[in-house]
C-alpha cells in the first residue's frame, strides 16, 4: 500500500479497476459524511446557542463595515411633520345596564331635621348620586276566576221568545285544552322552559309543586302532554293537513 493506493503487481486489469472504483466511492461516501456532519453541528448550534451571540437582523442599525463592503450608509429620514393616527381607548369600568330595561325609582333621603343647618337656614339640594341594581321578580302564579252571570225572565220564564234559551249567559272564552285548568300563559310557560331552557317536564312539575300549583308533577307531565297535542293539531289545521292532526280538538 502506498498513498492509500493499493499495488499488487499480479492482480490482473479487472481487479485493479474494481479497486480504484471502490476507492472513489469511498471518497464520494466522506466528503457526503463530512458536509452532513458540519450541517448537523450548525443545527444544533442555531438551537442551543446562547441568544447573546446571535446577532439581530435589524435594517435600522448601520452596519460599522457598510463602507467597506462598498455598501453606501443609508439616507437619513427628512425631518418634517409626521402624521400619526389617533386611536380610541376603551374606557375602564363596569359596562352600563341597558337602558331600555324598565326602572323603578328608591329615594333614600336625609330626616327633615338634619336639613336645617346650624346656622338655622334650610340646605337646598345641590346635587344628587345614583346607583344602579339588578332585580328580578320570580315567576308568581294567580287564578284567573271568570264569572259569568245568568240571566233568566222572571215573568215569562223564556216562554214567550222560543228561539234563544231561557237562561242565558256569556260563552267560555276559547281554550286550548277543554275542560282544563291550564291556561295559554301557563302552557307557554312550560314550552319555554322545556324547549328553550331545556328544563324536562317532571323537573317543572317538581318546581310549581312548591308553588302551591294544584297539578303534582305526574299531572304536570300529562297536561304538557295533552297541551302539545293541541298545539300540534292547531298547527296540522292552519297548514291545511287536518287529517295528519295527532288528537282530536275536542280534548
Amino acid at each position: 500500500m502506498r498513498d492509500g493506493t493499493l499495488h499488487h503487481e499480479t492482480a490482473s486489469p479487472e481487479i485493479i479497476q474494481y479497486i480504484k472504483a471502490l476507492e472513489t466511492r469511498l471518497k464520494e461516501y466522506e466528503n457526503k459524511y463530512q458536509e452532513l456532519k458540519e450541517r448537523y453541528d450548525l443545527l444544533i448550534y442555531k438551537r442551543f446557542a446562547r441568544s447573546a451571540e446571535q446577532l439581530a437582523n435589524d435594517d435600522k442599525q448601520q452596519s460599522l463595515f457598510a463602507e467597506e463592503a462598498g455598501q453606501a450608509p443609508a439616507a437619513e429620514p427628512e425631518t418634517g411633520k409626521q402624521e400619526i393616527k389617533s386611536y380610541t381607548r376603551k374606557k375602564a369600568g363596569r359596562k352600563p345596564i341597558d337602558p331600555t330595561l324598565p326602572r323603578q325609582e328608591k329615594i333614600i333621603d336625609i330626616p327633615e331635621d338634619e336639613k336645617v343647618c346650624a346656622c338655622g337656614t334650610q340646605m337646598s339640594k345641590i346635587g344628587e348620586e345614583t346607583s344602579e341594581k339588578v332585580e328580578i321578580i320570580p315567576p308568581s302564579m294567580y287564578v284567573l276566576k271568570t264569572i259569568r252571570p245568568k240571566y233568566a225572565c222572571r215573568c215569562c220564564e223564556g216562554t214567550e221568545d222560543e228561539e234563544k234559551p231561557a237562561v242565558r249567559i256569556a260563552p267560555l272564552p276559547p281554550a286550548i285544552i277543554l275542560r282544563s285548568i291550564a291556561s295559554a300563559s301557563l302552557l307557554s310557560y312550560c314550552f319555554i322552559q322545556k324547549y328553550q331552557d331545556h328544563l324536562p317536564f317532571y323537573r317543572q312539575g317538581s318546581t310549581v309543586s312548591a308553588h302551591r300549583h294544584p297539578y303534582k308533577p305526574p299531572g304536570y307531565v300529562e297536561m304538557a302532554a295533552a297541551g302539545l297535542c293541541q298545539t300540534q293539531t292547531f298547527v296540522c289545521i292552519i297548514e291545511g293537513n287536518a287529517e295528519k292532526r295527532p288528537c282530536d280538538t275536542d280534548g
